[in-house]
């Protein structure tokens, strides 16, 4: 295997059939030959390439046979990270990380991967098909976190993890052995030549639903970019849905930058305590406030303990319900104070109020009524001839109150200083008979 995974590395060797002098892409069918291997049958396709069941020709040992993208094969860069897929997971060795164990070229050119033959189903297909119970979801996530650790000594991180990239292995008369899986896109944070990088300065890979803050932002990372992508992967399987959601990707990294995530007790009450602080812990935006991987296992691994004497299993929401996004996306409306009405109860205080003021303005306009009509100063005015003018005396022996005088005119604000310069009305002395 060492040899085989060195000879594709250098200038010469395998690699020099790659690019675009090879020929036509073929679709192998069953019994086509890939290198050392025969084909049984196609498996799928994946962003990097197709992945095809084969048997070795002479030891019968099974394999995954990875073939790389025919319009990769004339990128440099594409071909140098599908080679590191192979040798970030021979460096690491954990039983946890998916084996390869062979390299190649095939015969349209195209370079392969021979890797450990599983059988099972991905994370991500065994979510599609319901809810995990919270044992299950520790035991996952422990298993993990121990192959990112022994990942991280050897100075490699993921940079994609995601559901589906981790595999769940089928065992005989056992639970299903995690396989982390896709190294293709791992960066070798050091190795023996020194720091090595195929990725450009400034180039975003990953997947949006799962990108750390500072590798959408294209800085460097380390360890804590694989820890935030696990603690999106620990919200979704619990919660049954995302922590941030937006229509395009642009968007959604973009929360991953600024937004705060829900609380995941608000969205899966059923969540332990310490397991939603330590997701809390895990989504931080800031790489040093998030947990080592060993303080992941130092709650999942006693919360697993006590599972499994009483699987805790989350609610499925109900078919058809729109899934919401974070809280800040959906706030209550505000209603401006001068809007609100007093309620019943508060009412009585401001009708006394108005009623106190309402019979204070009357008994002053009364007041200063009647002391104008005593003032000489003005010319009295002439009463219909219906109203009937009681003397003083009358007046006073009245039962009722004399009538207010019909309104007199008064001159605006800026002329009433002329009113001392009118002239006053004298009463002609009755004419003699």
């Amino acid at each position: 295997m060492g040899e085989a995974s060195g000879s594709g590395t250098g200038s010469s060797g395998p690699m020099s059939a790659l690019g675009p002098s090879a020929e036509r892409t073929i679709d192998f069918q069953p019994g086509d030959s890939i290198g050392e291997y025969r084909i049984d049958r196609k498996l799928g396709e994946g962003g990097m390439g197709s992945v095809y069941a084969g048997v070795h020709t002479v030891i019968g040992k099974r394999a995954a046979i990875k073939l790389l993208r025919k319009e990769l094969c004339a990128n440099p860069e594409a071909i140098a990270r599908f080679i590191q897929e192979a040798r970030a997971a021979n460096q690491i060795g954990h039983p946890n990380i998916v084996d390869v164990f062979g390299f190649g070229t095939a015969p349209d050119g195209r370079a392969f991967l021979a890797m450990e033959w599983l059988k099972g189903e991905s994370l991500g297909q065994r979510a599609d098909r319901g809810r995990l119970p919270l044992d299950e979801i520790c035991a996952v996530v422990d298993d993990i976190s121990r192959a990112l650790e022994a990942a991280h000594e050897a100075g490699i991180i993921h940079r994609d993890l995601k559901p589906d990239n981790v595999f769940l292995a089928e065992v005989r008369g056992g639970p299903p052995v995690v396989k982390l899986l896709d190294f293709g896109i791992a960066k070798l944070t050091r190795t023996d030549e020194g720091p090595l990088s195929h990725t450009q300065t400034g180039a975003i890979v990953g997947t949006p639903m799962y990108i750390a803050p500072e590798q959408a932002r294209g800085y460097a990372i380390d360890g804590a970019a694989d820890i935030y992508s696990l603690g999106v992967m620990m919200f979704e399987l619990i919660a049954g849905r995302f922590p941030f959601i937006a229509d395009n990707a642009m968007d959604l990294i973009a929360k991953h930058l600024s937004e705060e995530p829900p609380t995941l007790t608000s969205v899966a009450p059923e969540a332990p305590d310490e397991l939603a602080a330590l997701v809390a812990r895990m989504l931080a935006k800031q790489a040093s406030e998030r947990p080592s991987l060993a303080e992941v296992r130092e709650v999942v691994v006693p919360l697993r303990r006590a599972a499994s004497d009483g699987p805790v299993r989350f609610a499925t929401p109900p078919s058809g319900v729109p899934v919401v996004s974070t809280p800040s996306l959906t706030p209550a409306p505000v209603v401006a104070p001068s809007l609100i009405l007093p309620s019943p109860r508060s009412r009585g205080p401001w009708i006394a109020l108005g009623c106190g003021v309402a019979v204070i303005a009357v008994v002053a306009f009364v007041i200063v009524s009647k002391a104008k009509s005593t003032n000489g100063s003005e010319p009295a005015t002439t009463p219909p001839p219906t109203t009937t003018v009681t003397t003083p005396a009358t007046a006073a022996a009245a039962p009722h109150p004399t009538p207010l005088s019909p309104p007199r005119r008064h001159l605006p604000r800026r002329h009433r200083h002329q009113r001392r310069h009118l002239p006053r009305l004298r009463r002609a002395p009755p004419r003699s008979s």
